[in-house]
C-alpha cells in the first residue's frame, strides 16, 4: 500500500478551532487517543537517512519501514511495510528481502533484532507523541502533540497503485482547504527530520528532505558563493592582464 500524507503545524492559538471543526465532522468511528513511542534506527554514516529510508519501532511492538519506489521531491507519499518485532520465519525472510533491496550489502539475520545489529543499525532518535486519531471518509486525521516539537495535523489516505497518488493528493488538499483554518502551516518533512534540525543540524543536512525555508536559504548561499567566485575570478583576470 502507498501512504499519501499531508502534514501541518498548528499555530499555538489554533488548536481549539481545529478540534471544534474536526469534532463536527461525521466519523466512521469514535476518535481514539494513543501514546506513540517511535525509535528510529540508522547506521553510523546515516545510510538510511541519505536514501530517505526510515526504519523505526513503534511502542516496542512492531517495526516499520517507510521508503519510496518513485521520486517524491515534496515528501508526500511513501510505501510503508510493517513487521512484528517478534516476527516468525516467513516475516523475517520478507524483512531481509526488502532490506537487501533497499540497502546495499545487507546481511541477513535470524530475527529482526539480529538483522538490525548485523548491519550496524542502531537507535539514534526517539520521538514521543500524544495522538488523537479520527477516521473521516477514507482519510485518517491525526492531531499530534510531539514532545519538544509542538502540535501538528496529519491528513492521510492510502492508495493501491502509483497512478492513484496524484488524485489522492488533490483530495487531501481540497479537504484541508475546506477546513478554512489559517492556523495550519504546511510542513514538508517528518518528525524525525524536525528533531534532527533542532538537535543535530549537521545530520539533518544529510537527509533528502528539508524544510522549504532551509532549501531556499541553501539556494541563496549557493548563489552568493557562485557570485563571489565569479567576482574573484574577474579580479584575478584583471590582475593578470
Amino acid at each position: 500500500m502507498i501512504e499519501v500524507e499531508l502534514k501541518f503545524q498548528i499555530a499555538q492559538d489554533g488548536q481549539k478551532a481545529l478540534m471544534r471543526v474536526l469534532d463536527a465532522l461525521p466519523m466512521r468511528e469514535p476518535p481514539g487517543k494513543r501514546i506513540l513511542a517511535d525509535t528510529y534506527y540508522d547506521t553510523c554514516d546515516f545510510a538510511c537517512l541519505r536514501r530517505a529510508i526510515f526504519v523505526r519501532t513503534r511502542n516496542r511492538s512492531h517495526l516499520q519501514i517507510k521508503y519510496h519506489e518513485q521520486l517524491d521531491p515534496e515528501h508526500r507519499h511513501c510505501i510503508e511495510r510493517v513487521f512484528p518485532w517478534f516476527a516468525d520465519l516467513s516475516q523475517v525472510r520478507a524483512f531481509n528481502e526488502l532490506c537487501a533491496r533497499l540497502l546495499p550489502s545487507w546481511r541477513e539475520g535470524a530475527t529482526i533484532e539480529e538483522a538490525l545489529s548485523a548491519n550496524g543499525l542502531r537507535k539514534f532518535v526517539r520521538i514521543s507523541n500524544q495522538r488523537i486519531q479520527y477516521a473521516h471518509e477514507q482519510m485518517k486525521l491525526c492531531v499530534d502533540h510531539v514532545e519538544g516539537l509542538g502540535d501538528f495535523l496529519e491528513v492521510e489516505t492510502m492508495c493501491q497503485e502509483e497512478h492513484q497518488v496524484e488524485q489522492a493528493q488533490k483530495d487531501l488538499h481540497d479537504f484541508v482547504a475546506r477546513l478554512a483554518l489559517p492556523a495550519l502551516q504546511p510542513v514538508q518533512v517528518g518528525y524525525v527530520e524536525l528533531w534532527l534540525r533542532m538537535h543535530r543540524p549537521r545530520v539533518y543536512e544529510l537527509g533528502r528532505y528539508r524544510l522549504v525555508e532551509d532549501e531556499r536559504e541553501q539556494g541563496n548561499k549557493r548563489r552568493e558563493d557562485e557570485l563571489s567566485g565569479y567576482s574573484n575570478t574577474a579580479r584575478d583576470t584583471e590582475s593578470y592582464t
